[in-house]
Formats: C-alpha cells, sequence, structure tokens
C-alpha cells in the first residue's frame, strides 16, 4: 500500500468478495459512517463490477465489508483493518480514520488480478501527522473546477488531508465577488463551483485551506480599486522600485482598505463551510528595509505610536485575522513577517504559520502551530512551457527527500505541505503541463507524512505507486497488471544500447544519429513472434545520481548533468516500427516537455502490435535517456476496440463504439464494458449513456456495444482521450482496456499584434483577430476590456461578431495600447440559442513600432 501501512500481520488464503456482498455501516455509527459507506461503495462497485447494496446492522454477515468506529487505542485519523476468511472489518478511530481504511481496501482490491479478493490478516494504520497536504495555484494558472476535483481525489486516495487553493494573486483574483462585481477575472469561480469543489473535498475528507493573498500581491484589488493602493511612489501603482509592476501592496494605513478586504472575506468565508482554517497570504509585501521609501506609511507609524513600520504591517494583519475568527475559521499566514524584519512582535498565536523561508522550529518554539513549506525541497515551480533550463523552474526534490528525510512530530508542528506556484507559467501553457509535476512529489510527502516503512529508494516506491494506479474514476496512465516487454537492444550507431532497458534507473544511453542529421535511437527488438501493443510508456531521464532531485533550484546545463539530461529529451519520441528497425515507424508517445528525475508516465492509445519498439532522440540530437519500460496489457480471454469520431461535436449524438470479441475457448457472461472520456489537457471528463447492457460471449464470437457522449460548449477545447474498459467481476481472465483519442470542437482565436509607434501610447489601434468555429452550429464571440487582473499593456475596447458553423471569420478589434507587451484578452463564445457559454483569454501582442 502507499502510504505503506504501519503495522501487519498476515493471515492465511483470501478474503473473495462476490455477488451478494453488502457495504455494512454499524448502527451505531450510521450518522458519522453513513455518507462514507456510500461513496466507498459507489468506487468498490466501479472497481470491481459487482453491485454493493449499503445497509445498517450490529454486526457483518458472511461476505460482507463491515465499517464500524472504536479503535480508540490508535492515533487520530488511524484505523484497524482485519481480513479473515468470511468477512471484512474497518474499524476507525474516527470518520477519517474509516475512510482511510476504505482507500486501503480499494488499493488492496486493485492489486488483486481479479479485483475481488483481499490478503487475510490485520492491519493497524495511522498518520505521523496531522497535515499532509498540497498546495495549488489556481489564481496564477487557471484550473476548471473538474481539475480542481481530480487534485482532491488524487490527494485522499494518498491518505492526504488537505489541499491549499491559492485563488488570488497579482495575475488574477478567481473567486467571483457578489460584494465587487467586475473584480474576479473572467475565468473564476462562481458561488456555485465553490460549492462544488467544497462538498466533494468534504466526501473525501480532504480540508479545503482557501487563500485570499493579503496585503502584498492585491495588483488585482488596487487596479479595480486604485483608491486602495499607497500614493508614494515607490509603493503605488506607478511604483517599479521593487517590482515589475507597481500597486502590489494594498495600502494598510488606510481604514478603507480593511472595510473591503472585511467584506471580502465575510462574502467568501463561510463558502467553505467544513474547512477549518482560512489562510490569508501576507507573503511579499515590502521588507523593512524598503519600507522608509514610503513616507505616507512612515508618518503614519509615527502618528500612531508604532515603534517600527513592519508593526504597521503585522498590526493590520492581525485585524484580518481576527476577522477570520470571528467568522468561525482559524486564521493561517505565510512566515514573510519574519523575513521582513523589523518588527517588535509577530501574528497573534492563534495564527498558523506557514514556513516557507525558514525551519519550522523558529516558529514552533515561538509557540506557533506551524505547517512546513520549505521552499528548498517541497515548492513545485515548473517554469514557462516546455520547462527547458532557459526558463527557471524548482520542483519538489523527491529523491533526497524520500530517502533522507524523516520529520519527527514535534509540540506545535502540525505536519508539512507541497505547494504548487504557477507564478512562471504563462495563460498559453496547458493545464496538463502544469499538473504532470504534481503527483510524485504529493506521493513522497505522502508517505512520508504518513511515516509506514519506506521502499529502498525512490523508484522502488514510484514502483509500488504504479502498480496500484489512479483511484477510482480518475483517468488510468497504466492497466492493472501491465508488463514490461523485453527483448535485444539495438540503436542507430551500433553503440550498446542495453543500459536502456536493463532495470537500473542509473545507467543511460546516448546514442547519436546518422551524418545527414537524423536523430539518434535506441530500441528493442521483441522477436518474429513476439509483436505486443503498448499500452503505456514508463523512463527515467538520465540522471547523475539516484538522489540527483528533480532539477531543483534554479538548473544551469553545465553544472547539473541530470538537468542537461532531462532538456535533452523534450521533443524526444517513443515509437513503434513494423518492418524493421528503423521501418514502419509510428509515434506512440511524445516527451512534450522536460521530464523529471522520476518515473515518468506516457500514455499510448496506438494498439497495433509492434515488433521493434524504441525511443528516437528530438530531431538533430543524440538519443539520451535513462530506464525505458515499454507495458503491455495482461493477457485476457477479452479483446476490445475502439472507435470515436475524429472530432466530437456540440450535441449528444456523438457515438463511441466498442467492440468486444472473446479470443477464448469458453463462454464469457456478464461482460461490463465502461466509458471514459476525458480531456487530455486537464482531464476533464465528458458524461455518456451506454446504449446496451451486459454482454454475454461465446467463444470466437464479439459483440458491439455504443455510447453516446455530450459535449457541452463549455467542454474544454483540445484533444479528449476515449477509454473502454471490459471486465467481467472476479475474473483475472476476462479484462480489457482499448484506447484513442479524438478531437474536441473549438473555436479558434488567433489575434494580430498591436503596434506601439513612439509617442502612440493611449490612441486606438486597429488589428486583425482570425476566428475559426469547429462547431456544427454558429456562435457569437465577444471580446472587451480585460479585467483589472491584468492592467498595463492596454486597454481593449469592447466587439462581438458572429461566426458561421465550420467556418472562418477576421474581425477587426480596436486597442489602446500603452505599453509593449501581452495584452489578455477575455472572450466569450455564446451558442447562438444563448443556452450555453464559455470564456476563456487569450493573448494579443503588443510590440514596439
Amino acid at each position: 500500500m502507499e502510504p505503506s501501512l504501519q503495522r501487519w500481520v498476515g493471515g492465511t488464503g483470501d478474503f473473495q468478495l462476490g455477488a451478494g456482498a453488502r457495504i455494512v455501516v454499524d448502527r451505531r455509527y450510521a450518522d458519522q459512517l453513513g455518507q462514507d459507506a456510500r461513496v466507498f461503495a459507489a468506487d468498490a462497485s466501479q472497481l470491481t463490477g459487482l453491485d454493493l447494496r449499503v445497509v445498517e446492522a450490529d454486526k457483518a454477515g458472511a461476505g460482507d465489508l463491515f465499517l464500524t468506529q472504536g479503535a480508540t487505542e490508535i492515533a487520530a485519523s488511524g484505523y484497524r483493518l482485519t481480513v479473515d476468511g468470511s468477512s471484512v472489518t474497518i474499524a476507525g478511530v474516527d470518520p477519517a480514520g474509516a475512510f482511510y481504511g476504505e482507500q486501503t481496501v480499494e488499493q488492496l482490491l486493485k492489486l488483486s488480478p481479479g479485483r475481488d479478493r483481499l490478503p487475510q490478516g490485520q492491519a493497524e494504520d495511522w498518520p505521523l501527522f496531522r497535515t499532509r497536504g498540497i498546495q495549488l495555484d489556481v489564481a496564477r494558472h487557471f484550473q476548471p473546477v473538474a481539475d480542481v476535483e481530480q487534485q482532491i481525489r488524487l490527494a485522499a486516495w494518498n491518505k492526504m488531508d488537505e489541499v491549499h487553493i491559492h485563488f488570488t494573486d497579482d495575475e488574477a483574483f478567481r473567486l467571483r465577488s457578489s460584494t465587487y462585481p467586475g473584480l474576479a477575472n473572467i475565468q473564476s469561480y462562481s458561488h456555485s463551483d465553490i460549492q462544488s469543489i467544497v462538498e466533494y473535498a468534504h466526501r473525501y475528507h480532504v480540508d479545503l485551506v482557501p487563500e485570499m493573498d493579503v496585503p502584498g500581491h492585491s495588483r488585482v484589488l488596487t487596479h479595480y480599486d486604485t483608491g486602495l493602493a499607497f500614493t508614494c511612489p515607490a509603493f503605488g501603482l506607478d511604483g517599479t522600485t521593487h517590482y515589475a509592476q507597481g500597486g502590489v501592496d494594498l495600502d494598510v494605513t488606510n481604514p478603507r482598505t480593511l472595510t473591503v478586504v472585511t467584506n471580502l472575506l465575510q462574502e467568501f468565508v463561510p463558502l467553505f463551510r467544513y474547512s477549518s482554517v482560512f489562510h490569508l497570504g501576507g507573503d511579499e509585501y515590502p521588507v523593512h528595509s524598503h519600507q522608509s521609501e514610503c513616507p505616507e506609511l512612515v508618518d503614519y507609524a509615527k502618528a500612531n505610536g508604532y515603534a517600527s513600520t513592519q508593526d504597521v504591517f503585522t498590526t493590520w494583519q492581525n485585524k484580518v485575522a481576527a476577522v477570520v475568527s470571528g467568522l468561525g475559521k482559524r486564521p493561517e499566514m505565510w512566515d514573510w513577517w519574519d523575513y521582513a524584519g523589523g518588527g517588535t512582535y509577530g501574528p497573534d498565536k492563534n495564527v498558523i504559520i506557514d514556513g516557507w523561508l525558514a525551519p519550522e522550529s523558529d516558529y514552533t518554539n515561538l509557540g506557533y502551530d506551524t505547517v512546513g513549506t520549505d521552499a528548498s525541497g517541497l515548492y513545485i515551480v515548473p517554469g514557462t512551457y516546455p520547462g527547458n533550463t532557459t526558463h527557471s523552474w524548482i520542483i519538489a526534490n523527491d529523491g533526497d527527500y524520500y530517502a533522507n528525510w524523516h520529520p519527527q512530530p514535534s509540540a506545535h508542528l502540525l505536519g508539512y505541505e507541497a505547494p504548487e506556484w504557477g507564478d512562471r507559467l504563462t495563460p498559453a501553457d496547458p493545464v496538463s503541463y502544469m499538473r504532470s509535476f504534481i503527483p510524485r512529489p504529493l506521493e513522497m510527502l505522502a508517505a512520508v507524512t504518513w511515516g509506514g516503512p519506506r521502499a529502498s529508494d525512490l523508484f522502488a516506491f514510484q514502483d509500488r505507486v504504479d502498480a496500484i494506479g489512479a483511484p477510482p474514476g480518475l483517468p488510468e496512465p497504466i492497466p492493472s497488471g501491465a508488463r514490461t516487454l523485453t527483448g535485444s537492444p539495438y540503436s542507430s550507431d551500433g553503440s550498446p544500447a542495453g543500459a536502456a532497458f536493463d532495470g537500473n534507473v542509473l545507467s543511460a544511453v546516448s546514442v547519436g544519429g546518422d551524418t545527414g542529421g537524423a536523430p539518434g535511437y535506441a530500441g528493442l527488438d521483441l522477436g518474429a513472434a513476439g509483436a505486443a501493443p503498448v499500452s503505456a510508456v514508463r523512463f527515467v531521464p538520465a540522471m547523475a545520481s539516484m538522489t540527483a532531485g528533480n532539477g531543483s533550484g534554479n538548473p544551469d546545463p553545465a553544472k547539473d548533468p541530470a538537468s542537461a539530461a532531462e532538456d535533452a529529451m523534450i521533443g524526444g519520441t517513443f515509437q513503434g516500427c513494423t518492418d524493421g528497425p528503423d521501418s514502419g515507424c509510428h509515434v506512440l508517445a511524445t516527451v512534450r516537455w522536460r521530464p523529471t528525475a522520476d518515473w515518468n508516465v506516457l500514455q499510448v492509445t496506438d494498439m497495433t502490435a509492434y515488433r521493434w519498439l524504441r525511443y528516437v532522440g528530438p530531431s538533430g540530437g543524440r538519443a539520451q535517456t535513462g530506464e525505458v519500460q515499454f507495458l503491455t496489457a495482461p493477457a485476457s480471454a477479452l479483446q476490445v476496440s475502439v472507435r470515436a469520431p475524429a472530432s466530437m461535436d456540440f450535441n449528444g449524438g456523438n457515438t463511441v463504439t466498442a467492440v468486444i470479441t472473446n479470443g477464448g475457448s469458453e463462454r464469457i457472461s456478464g461482460v461490463r464494458p465502461q466509458l471514459s472520456v476525458a480531456s487530455v489537457n486537464d482531464a476533464t471528463a465528458l458524461s455518456s449513456h451506454l446504449l446496451s447492457g451486459p454482454v454475454n460471449l461465446a467463444p470466437g464470437r464479439q459483440a458491439t456495444v455504443r455510447w453516446r457522449v455530450s459535449l457541452p460548449l463549455a467542454a474544454t477545447v483540445g484533444g479528449y482521450r476515449v477509454q473502454v474498459d471490459a471486465a467481467v467481476p472476479g475474473s483475472p481472465g476476462a479484462r480489457a482496456t482499448a484506447t484513442t483519442q479524438v478531437d474536441g470542437p473549438s473555436v479558434d482565436a488567433v489575434p494580430g499584434p498591436v503596434r506601439l509607434a513612439p509617442g502612440g501610447a493611449g490612441q486606438p489601434v486597429s488589428t486583425a483577430m482570425q476566428l475559426t468555429n469547429h462547431w456544427s452550429r454558429p456562435v457569437v464571440v465577444e471580446w472587451r476590456n480585460a479585467s483589472p487582473d491584468y492592467v498595463g499593456s492596454g486597454v481593449l475596447e469592447p466587439g462581438r461578431v458572429t461566426v458561421p458553423p465550420h467556418a472562418t471569420v477576421t474581425a477587426q478589434v480596436i486597442v489602446r495600447p500603452i505599453t509593449a507587451g501581452p495584452l489578455q484578452v477575455p472572450l466569450t463564445v455564446t451558442d447562438v440559442t444563448g443556452a450555453e457559454a464559455v470564456r476563456w483569454d487569450v493573448q494579443l501582442p503588443i510590440v514596439q513600432g
């Protein structure tokens, strides 16, 4: 299990989950465990294909799963799992403990070949730390609701109990306010969105920690209401002394600033009904040595008897914290006040401190409850896509931390969090790029803060994680039971290529191409009878050492061989060839961005059987890689193929067809096909309706099943991964998966550049924007001045145009440029009936000349 169990005593034999099995809730704890039981039943049913009823009773019957409480001798959030030949009992210390026991059972079921057996024995399991979390920066880089919910589910699957969401920053204010209309970015979360996220997190025992960052990182607020900004030149709206753009700090000397922030807190804090904490940021306002550059701040401090200008900021933060306390939540802040220096006192002691700049002990010793968020080892800050070393980045150092970090609980140390930050990304960078860097640090931190026994090294740990796979309902990157294909290594230049396929993650190859500039390659020949389809590719980039980390800090290829090798893989491809080592080759998967020093996983949708498999370096480059695994799904009597429209349309008439074949010698009954259609970009899932029921197949026969897939106008633009799973409950030899990929329709917008002539700032300039409608019905595209969260480059005059179906039109856009740089253009696309609308932003370049 991951996180691994604290204690396990194994028995003999297995418990088998069969038809008629029930989830039985101890009637004494029905109020506490009833909702969990229903979620558990839904998840377990999806895993096993069994219909698991939820009932209340005093004890379990034969074949049942029994949920209860009472393991009081185990630490908080712990549980006891007892599996015998007759039944399974999960006894939680509390509801959270019972939930974690359920996750363990689900993981054990996933490791069972038929997803129906659990090993007999008894486990006692509990977390080492109370707080085990991650942070999502949705302010800098918006994430759709569905994607946020998937990150929450992934955290819960790894027995994490906290997801901190950074909603506001200089780039965007993502909480849509009814108190201050127009404050939020066009891509923001409505009250309804928040309610959905809140209820989803509660369902999976995740405590949401929402953050509204004040008084620093508040440029959206100061441009929305300029009276909230300092007027001194150093910190005002035009100040650039310490920041690239002015107005990032709220004027804490202005009483109205506290009023506006209080009003916002009174609107937003109650929306997070189950959260125990509300985060107030408090990060990166001017340090004490710079505060003297603002006369109004200095004068205010003297007039009001403050010993230090820093005390003005600290007092203001304490007032805001008191507002949060009055709304029933505990306030939390970053440790910036300490780094800023010069203060004679700190935040009130009821404030939780996030220590990112100093050791946690600096604050626990002062009596603050503290969450460790070490910037040097736990931060996740990918650089601009594709993440090569020309763009500064910081990625959590999984290898070093898993091997060498052994934190221990102490007074006031609540736990640890891995913060993901998007401040080095652009709005054009895909959500999938940012999201790809989260799972590995999340898994590592979950394991360390849970505190169970560790694997021999990071890669052995990730082997176990990948064997378990994703939680029910999330895309499965690797089929259950997949095996690694083996063969005879070969290379483009004849040099030994075995180091890429020898099972040693520390060995690597670097193979050159031909004199004509073709890239090098290293591959495997599976043999004349060994051709097989590839379901997924796992690979590790070449590394200087196992604990080289993920190129943390600001990598320099000349000094960091690991980061240079990671960069060298961007644009490389994994290919399958039918006619020879270099003939009849097709791309199975592409390394679209810089990989990390972990096992990286790429999904494959091409189900063709290939004899020759190879890694090919980027165009004109060497094939430089560490260990590579080509994975194939386990052999099964069932065979599945899937067909989908090349491009889906805006209606419910998109039909996905699967052909299920019984390739065995015995009849297969009760095959249950399942379809998932999820965005390649942000993992948003589409709803579907199965047009037929379970399938029964005689040997050699096949059946066709169909689904109708609904695609709303607001569906994510781009590709969708279509996956069909067909399985017979409890039958390990009758399970198969097929995948393909289709394009979702979209409205493409390509704005032309705006030229800023000398002395022409503020003067209207016209530019063309090309709009292409891929839908089967006309749409209306509207644009307006960018939200106040993106001020500085220019002012956009509103416009509107209707685009016919499957057509391209050129619209004239009027801009009043102010400075060179990208201008955010918010677009609203509406179905002509007005039934649905979708909003997103494009970048319009303003250039000198």
